[in-house]
C-alpha cells in the first residue's frame, strides 16, 4: 500500500511504516525531503496516502489548500503535528486535508489511514467503473470478467482432510500474515478460526463432505498470525489432493474491487465509512423504500442504538476517539443482523436497523443479544481499554401505511426512554398497548375476519422443510394469511391477537384443517404442520371433527402433525396430553413448536413424546458464534433423541446457521435460507364452514 510521507527526516518515514507494518499492512513508504515536487512524488511513487509532517515546515496547510484540486482523484493527505487539538483538526480540515494525527497516538493513525485508504479505493474504483461504462458498456463486461478471474485466482485457499490441514497458497500466507516458508501443513484447520467459529465451521466441512453444501457462502472470521480477527466469506467445495478426497476452502468477500461490478461499488460509497452502515440520507432512501413493500411474513420492527453515558466516554477516552468507539459498536452490531437487515448511521451516535423476523421474540432476542455482546466486549481505544453498554429502542412497523417520520420518532423516544432505565436497557413500543386500544382494534378486526371466512377470502401459503441428512422426506408447514377487500394479503401478527381475544380461533383452525386436506389432495407424499391455538386445544369436539374430515378423504392420517407451542403446551398440558393420544391413535403425527421458550422441556417431552420438536427460532440468532444458543441446542436435540423425535429448526436465515445446527445434529431445517413461503392453490370450492 504505497504511502507518500512529507518529513524532514527520514526516521519519521520509518516510523510511520513500523506503525502500520506491526498492524499487519504491506505498506510501501516513500520519503520526499524537499517540498517543492510534493505533488510530482504522487504520482511517481504511486500514493495512495499522502502524509505531511506539518511541524517540519516543509508544507503549509496553505499549500495543500492550493494543490488539493489538483489530486483527482482526490488522494488523501493527513497532516501529522506534535499538538493535536480540536482546533487545529478544524484548521486541517478546513486546507482540504482528511484529518490531523500524532506519532503520540499511533492507533489512532493506523486507523484513521485505514478509513483514508478504504474509502480513496471505493472512490477510485468506482469512478473507473463508472467512466468505462459510460465509454462502452461491452468494455467494461471485459474488464469485469477479467477482474473477476484474477481475483478466483488470488483468493486465499485451504485443502483440507477431516480437520487437518493439507497445503496453503500464497494468498493465505499474505491473509493471515504468515511468513511465506510458514509451515501449515498438518495444523487443524481450527487453529486458523476464532472460538465462535468452529462451530458452523465443523458444520459446513461436514455438509460439503455429504455432498450437500451448494456454493453457499459461510461467514466466519479467521485470526491472523498476530491474533487479530478478521470477519470473512468462505466457499467450500470437494476437491482431491493426491488421488484422497479433501475439502477446498477458499476466502472470499474481505475487500471491494472492481470484479463486484458497478452496482457494487456504488453500495460501497453509499456506506458512513465508521460504521459501515449506511449513511444517513441514503438510510432514509432505503428506509422509505422498504416501508413501501409488504412484508412477505412474520413482523417487521425498527431499532434504535445508542451507546450509554456517551459524554462520560469520550471524556475518558477523549474527543478524538469517539469515532473509534462507534466503529467498535459498529462491528459489534454487524456481527447480529443478516442481510436482509438495512441499517444506518441515523446521528452520530445512533445506529438504525430495520429488521423483519419470523416472530416479536425474535426481535427481542435480536435486540438482546447485541446489548449482551456489547456489554461483555472489552474496547481498545488508543492507549485505554474499557467497558460499554448500549440501550436499544424498538417501535412496531404497521403493515398498512406506515408513517416514516412517526415511526424514526417513536423509536428515537423508546430508546430515550430504555436510556433513562439506567441504560443496557432494551424497551419495545407496541402501537396496541392498553386496554382501550385493544378494544378498538378488536371492533375493527372482528367483523373483517367473520366476512373473511363468509367470502372465502383466508389463503394458505406453505413453507419447505429441508432434511440435513439427505432424507427424500418431503414436508411442508402450512401457514395462513388473509385477504383483504381490496386484495391486501394480511399477515396472522395483524389478526389472530383479536381472533384469539374473540374466540374465533376454533373455526379459523378448522378452516386450516380443511385447507391442509386439500393441499394433501393435490401433493402425493407430503407431510403437513397444521398450528392449533389453545382454543382448539380445549375443543373437546375437535378430534370427533377430525375423524369425520379424514373420513372423506383418501389421505393417510400420517401426513398430517399437529403443532403446539411449547408455552400452550405447559399452559394446557392435561388437554394437550389427551390430544396428542387421540391424534397417535388416529394415525396423525404431533409436534411442540417453538421447542425450548418455555420452563422445562425435558418434563414437556415425557408428558407429550411428540413425534416432531421444533427448536425455538429465537436460538436461531447468531447461532453461529453464540456459544450460550448452541449449548441449549444441543440439550434440546439430547431430549429429543431421547423420545425418539425428528428435530426441526425454526427460522434459519443463512448457511452459517445451517452450518452449526448440522454439527449440533438437528435433522431438518426451516425459514428463508430453505424458501420463502408460497401461496397454495386450492381447487375446487370445497370449503365450508358455517361463521356465526
Amino acid at each position: 500500500m504505497p504511502t507518500l510521507v512529507v518529513a524532514r527526516d527520514r526516521a519519521s518515514s520509518e516510523t510511520v511504516a513500523a506503525i502500520l507494518t506491526q498492524a499487519g499492512h504491506a505498506v510501501r513508504c516513500t520519503w520526499l525531503a524537499d517540498s517543492s515536487p510534493w505533488v510530482d512524488a504522487i504520482e511517481r511513487s504511486h500514493a495512495e496516502v499522502v502524509m505531511v509532517f506539518l511541524d517540519d515546515e516543509l508544507v503549509s496547510l496553505e499549500q495543500i489548500k492550493a494543490h488539493r484540486g489538483n489530486l483527482q482523484p482526490r488522494i488523501p493527505v493527513l497532516v501529522v503535528s506534535a499538538q493535536v487539538d480540536e482546533a487545529r483538526i478544524t484548521d486541517t480540515l478546513r486546507a482540504g486535508a482528511q484529518d490531523l494525527v500524532s506519532l503520540e497516538h499511533p492507533s489512532r493513525l493506523r486507523r484513521v489511514w485505514e478509513r483514508e485508504v478504504r474509502s480513496y479505493r471505493r472512490d477510485c474504483a468506482l469512478i473507473n467503473t463508472v467512466t468505462s461504462a459510460r465509454k462502452h458498456q461491452d468494455v467494461l463486461a471485459i474488464l469485469l470478467a477479467s477482474s473477476a478471474e484474477l481475483a478466483s485466482s488470488s483468493d486465499a485457499v485451504a485443502h483440507i482432510d477431516e480437520q487437518q490441514v493439507l497445503d496453503t497458497n500464497r494468498a493465505w500466507h499474505s491473509l493471515l500474515s504468515y511468513p511465506d516458508d510458514a509451515a501449515l501443513q498438518g495444523l487443524s484447520i481450527l487453529d486458523f478460526f476464532t472460538r465462535e467459529s468452529h462451530a458452523p465451521l465443523l458444520g459446513a466441512l461436514a455438509v460439503c463432505r455429504a455432498g450437500q453444501w451448494h456454493d453457499y457462502a459461510l461467514k466466519v472470521s479467521v485470526l491472523t498470525a498476530a491474533g487479530h480477527s478478521l470477519p470473512i466469506e468462505a466457499r467450500l467445495a470437494q476437491t482431491s489432493v493426491n488421488n484422497k478426497p479433501a475439502i477446498r476452502l477458499r476466502i472470499t468477500g474481505i475487500t471491494l474491487d472492481v470484479s463486484e461490478g458497478a452496482a457494487g461499488l456504488t453500495a460501497a460509497a453509499r456506506l458512513d465509512p465508521t460504521t459501515e452502515f449506511l449513511l444517513r440520507h441514503h438510510f432514509v432512501d432505503d428506509l422509505n423504500d422498504r416501508l413501501k413493500q409488504p412484508i412477505k411474513a412474520g413482523v417487521r420492527y425498527l431499532l434504535a442504538i445508542c451507546p450509554d453515558q456517551l459524554d462520560l466516554i469520550v471524556n475518558q477516552i477523549g474527543p478524538l476517539y469517539l469515532e473509534d468507539y462507534m466503529a467498535a459498536i459498529g462491528n459489534l452490531v454487524r456481527g447480529q443482523v443478516t442481510d436482509a437487515d438495512l441499517g444506518g448511521r441515523f446521528t452520530s451516535s445512533t445506529i438504525m436497523l430495520l429488521v423483519e423476523r419470523g416472530a416479536v421474540a425474535d426481535v427481542n432476542a435480536l435486540a438482546e443479544e447485541i446489548v449482551s455482546q456489547v456489554a461483555k466486549h472489552i474496547f481498545s481505544i488508543g492507549t485505554q481499554t474499557l467497558t460499554g453498554s448500549v440501550s436499544i429502542g424498538i417501535t412496531v412497523v404497521p403493515t398498512q401505511n406506515p408513517d416514516l417520520k412517526k415511526l424514526v420518532s417513536t423509536a428515537i423516544n423508546t430508546l430515550n426512554m430504555a436510556q433513562k432505565l439506567g441504560g443496557k436497557q432494551v424497551r419495545l413500543n407496541d402501537y396496541l398497548e392498553g386496554d382501550t386500544r385493544l378494544q378498538s382494534f378488536d371492533k375493527i378486526w372482528v367483523p373483517r375476519i367473520k366476512n373473511a371466512l363468509k367470502d372465502k377470502r383466508f389463503r394458505l401459503v406453505h413453507q419447505p422443510i429441508a432434511s440435513l441428512q439427505g432424507s427424500a422426506r418431503q414436508q411442508s408447514d402450512l401457514l395462513l394469511r388473509l385477504v383483504d377487500e381490496d386484495g391486501t394479503e394480511i399477515l396472522p401478527t395483524e389478526f389472530i391477537p383479536a381472533a384469539e381475544r374473540c374466540e374465533l380461533m376454533s373455526l379459523i383452525d378448522r378452516w386450516v384443517i380443511e385447507a391442509a386436506l386439500g393441499f394433501c389432495t393435490s401433493h402425493a407424499n407430503e407431510e403437513v404442520f397444521i398450528r392449533l391455538s389453545p382454543s382448539s386445544i380445549q375443543d373437546s369436539g375437535l378430534m370427533a371433527w377430525i375423524t369425520s374430515a379424514l373420513q372423506n378423504q383418501l389421505i393417510n392420517p400420517n401426513r398430517l402433525c399437529f403443532q403446539v407451542t411449547h408455552t400452550v403446551a405447559e399452559q394446557y398440558l392435561l388437554q394437550t396430553k389427551t390430544l396428542f393420544s387421540a391424534l397417535r391413535s388416529l394415525g396423525c403425527k404431533s409436534a411442540i413448536d417453538h421447542f425450548g421458550s418455555g420452563r422445562d422441556p425435558q418434563q414437556l417431552v415425557d408428558h407429550l413424546k411428540p413425534d416432531v420438536i421444533k427448536i425455538d427460532g429465537t436460538l436461531m440468532q447468531s447461532l453461529a458464534t453464540n456459544e450460550g444458543h448452541q449449548d441449549q441446542v444441543k440439550q434440546l436435540v439430547k431430549i429429543a433423541n431421547g423420545v425418539p423425535a425428528q428435530t426441526i429448526a425454526e427460522r434459519v436465515e443463512n448457511a452459517s446457521t445451517m452450518a452449526a445446527l448440522w454439527q449440533l445434529g438437528v435433522q431438518s431445517i426451516q425459514g428463508y435460507f430453505v424458501r420463502a413461503p408460497e401461496t397454495v392453490e386450492l381447487k375446487g370450492d370445497r370449503l365450508h364452514l358455517t361463521v356465526a
